[in-house]
């Protein structure tokens, strides 16, 4: 039986920079590859891999990350498939346009489902500060880089598949323990203002 199990990795370049997102079933492999072919390698300072459990699933999060992050080098949507480029000028009845107002609000409502039950990326870092986490915990406890967390608390973008739940639940945690925390606060400055 195949092994389906596909990455999804990220490469970053300075100041946190996105610059490119792709799929492999072997990332290495991959990146010997672009530092043949790809004249932006030498830029690359992070790899960070997020595995899938089928290529399908990676090549859905891969498309969801180019459209959400914008990774500086990806083309993918950038430019003319080469199927497009064949039919250009071929008459296509049937085909329908829609308008870029159109198109983008379906984009911006497609964003929003995206993040769907995630709290602003403000929140999330106040949470993780009060509940006494620097970003190099919360990544150690994750299982991602320090650049992801700060990119999430940016909202630069989104955690996605399971490590977004992964990522929800502990928030929850933080913020149920803080709210407690801050619960227990008010009730002690509150009996110590009545007596």
């Amino acid at each position: 039986m195949r092994d389906d199990r596909t990455a999804l990795y990220r490469l970053y370049g300075d100041s946190d920079r996105l610059l490119y997102v792709g799929i492999a079933f072997v990332p290495r492999q991959r990146w010997k590859t672009h530092a043949r072919q790809k004249p932006w390698w030498d830029k690359v300072m992070l790899r960070e891999i997020e595995w899938f459990p089928s290529r399908g699933e990676a090549e859905a999060a891969e498309t969801r990350a180019i459209e959400t992050e914008h990774p500086q080098y990806n083309v993918l949507g950038r430019e003319p498939s080469s199927r497009a480029a064949r039919t250009e000028g071929v008459n296509t009845p049937g085909l329908q346009t829609r308008p870029i107002e159109e198109t983008l609000a379906g984009l911006d409502a497609r964003r929003k489902s995206l993040t769907a039950g995630l709290p602003d990326p403000s929140e999330r870092q106040k949470v993780r500060k009060e509940y006494g986490l620097t970003q190099d915990d919360l990544a150690s406890v994750l299982g991602v880089h320090r650049i992801t967390v700060s990119a999430w608390e940016r909202g630069r973008f989104d955690p996605s598949g399971k490590m977004r739940e992964l990522y929800m639940g502990l928030f929850a945690h933080m913020k149920a323990q803080v709210d407690r925390e801050s619960g227990a606060e008010e009730v002690v400055g509150a009996a110590l203002e009545d007596s």
